[in-house]
C-alpha cells in the first residue's frame, strides 16, 4: 500500500510523536537514551496497522486505534514536558511500546470493547487513563479529566512493571517477573499467554487457547413472572451440555438482573475441541428448529449404524478365527494369539467409540432441550444473534456457527 492512500492527517499520533523526537534533539532534550531505537519501533507499530487498516476512514474508526491513540498521547504529554531521559518513565515507555507492537499485529480485529480494555489494562496499571489529559468517555477506564501527575504516573508503571531506580547504582533495574503469563485476547478468537523474554528483549507467545463468549439473554413481558424457574433449568441443560467436550473449560463471566443475561466463556484448548462445541452448538440449534428432539441427529444415527456393522464383521471374523485355530499347527499359534489379541483391542476401542456416541446424541438432545425449556431466549455467540426462541416460534438469528467465531 503506498504512502498516497494511508493519510492520518495532522493529528496522528505517530507524526506528533516524530516531531516531538525532533525538537528534542535540536534542543537537547535527549538524555543518554537510545532515541533512534525507540523511534524505530514506534514506526514499527505504525507500519503494523499499515498493513492491516487499508482505508483513512477504517483507521480511525478503529477501537484499537482509538485505545492506542490515548495510550500513546499520556506518554507524548509526558515526553513534552519531561524530555527524554533514562528514568524509569522511558524504561517503561520502551517496554509499553514492545507490548503496543505486539498488539498492532496480533489483535487489531479484535471488536469486543472488553476485550480490548483487557488487552490494555493486561499491562498497564488500572489507574493510567486518570493521566489522560482530555479522554473522553468511550471505554470503561477512570477518567478525571484534569489530573495530571508525572511523578504519580512513573511510580504506578515502576511498580506495575517492576522497573525502580536503585539510589545506590544510580541505574534503572527491571524485574521481568512482573511480566510474566499476560492473557491477550487476539485475532479470530484466540486468546494468547505471553511473557517478557530477557534473551530476545521483547513479548513472546508461550500458549495458546481457543474462546468462545456465549450471552444467554432472558427479556420476559412485563405480565411475565420476572425470574422464571425455566431460565434457570434451560441455562443448566445448555452448559451441562457443553461440559460433556473435552477438553473445554466454561466460565461464567457475568449474571445481570432485570431482564436476565448471563455471559459466559468456553475456553478450548485447540482447534479440534473448537470444532466439537461448533457441532454441538449448531446442531442443538437445527434439532430446535426442525423440532427434532425425540430422534437422534442424522450423522449420528450413521456412525452407530456403522459401529454395529463393524462390530458385526468384528465376530465374524473373530468366529472364523476361533475355528482356524484347530485346523492350525502348533507353531502358528502365537501369530494367531497375537491376532485375537489385537481384535480384542479393536474391540474395546469399538465399545468406547459406542459410548462416545451415545454421549454426543445426549449431548444434542439436552442442549435443544435447554433451548426449549425456556419460553423466551436468546442466544448471542461473539456478541452475534445465534438463536432466538419466542413463545410464538423460533429464528435462526442471521449467521450460522461457522461466521461468528
Amino acid at each position: 500500500m503506498s504512502g498516497k492512500n494511508f493519510e492520518l492527517g495532522e493529528e496522528n499520533v505517530f507524526y506528533e510523536f516524530y516531531d516531538l523526537i525532533s525538537t528534542s534533539k535540536k534542543n537537547g532534550r535527549i538524555e543518554d537514551v537510545n532515541i533512534e531505537k525507540l523511534l524505530r519501533e514506534i514506526r514499527a507499530i505504525e507500519l503494523s496497522l499499515e498493513k492491516t487498516l487499508f482505508l483513512k476512514s477504517e483507521f480511525w474508526n478503529t477501537p484499537f486505534y482509538s485505545i492506542l491513540d490515548k495510550s500513546l498521547r499520556v506518554f507524548l504529554n509526558t515526553f513534552q514536558i519531561r524530555g527524554f531521559k533514562k528514568d524509569v518513565l522511558f524504561i517503561s515507555f520502551e517496554v509499553i511500546v514492545k507490548y503496543f507492537l505486539f498488539l498492532s499485529k496480533e489483535t487489531t480485529n479484535v471488536l469486543s470493547e472488553q476485550e480490548l480494555n483487557n488487552n490494555f489494562s493486561a499491562l498497564l496499571p488500572s489507574s493510567f487513563f486518570n493521566f489522560q489529559l482530555d479522554l473522553d468517555q468511550e471505554f470503561d477506564f477512570p477518567m478525571p479529566k484534569d489530573y495530571f501527575s508525572i511523578d504519580k504516573l512513573e511510580k504506578e508503571l515502576g511498580d506495575r512493571l517492576g522497573i525502580r531506580k536503585s539510589v545506590s547504582a544510580e541505574k534503572v533495574i527491571f524485574n521481568f517477573n512482573s511480566l510474566l503469563n499476560l492473557t491477550i485476547y487476539c485475532d479470530n478468537f484466540i486468546a494468547k499467554n505471553i511473557e517478557w523474554n530477557i534473551e530476545f528483549n521483547c513479548f513472546a507467545v508461550i500458549s495458546e487457547v481457543h474462546y468462545m463468549t456465549m450471552d444467554l439473554v432472558y427479556e420476559p413481558n412485563k405480565s411475565k413472572i420476572k425470574y422464571p424457574e425455566s431460565f434457570s433449568l434451560s441455562f443448566y441443560q445448555i452448559t451441562s451440555a457443553i461440559k460433556t467436550i473435552k477438553d473445554l473449560r466454561l466460565e461464567v463471566l457475568e449474571i445481570k438482573r432485570g431482564s436476565i443475561w448471563v455471559r459466559i466463556r468456553l475456553w478450548m484448548k485447540d482447534l479440534l475441541t473448537k470444532e466439537e462445541a461448533k457441532e454441538l452448538l449448531q446442531k442443538g440449534k437445527d434439532a430446535v428448529i426442525s423440532e427434532y428432539l425425540d430422534k437422534r441427529i442424522l450423522e449420528v444415527k450413521k456412525l452407530e449404524g456403522e459401529v454395529k456393522k463393524i462390530t458385526t464383521e468384528e465376530a465374524k471374523i473373530k468366529g472364523e478365527l476361533s475355528q482356524l485355530l484347530s485346523k492350525e499347527q502348533f507353531q502358528q499359534k502365537i501369530s494367531n494369539d497375537l491376532e485375537l489379541e489385537q481384535l480384542m483391542i479393536e474391540e474395546k476401542k469399538l465399545n468406547i467409540l459406542e459410548k462416545q456416541l451415545n454421549l454426543v446424541s445426549k449431548a444434542n438432545e439436552l442442549i435443544a432441550s435447554g433451548i426449549l425449556s425456556s419460553k423466551e431466549l436468546d442466544i448471542y455467540i461473539n456478541s452475534v444473534l445465534f438463536l432466538k426462541k419466542s413463545e410464538t416460534g423460533i429464528q435462526g438469528g442471521g449467521s450460522d456457527i461457522e461466521e461468528i467465531t
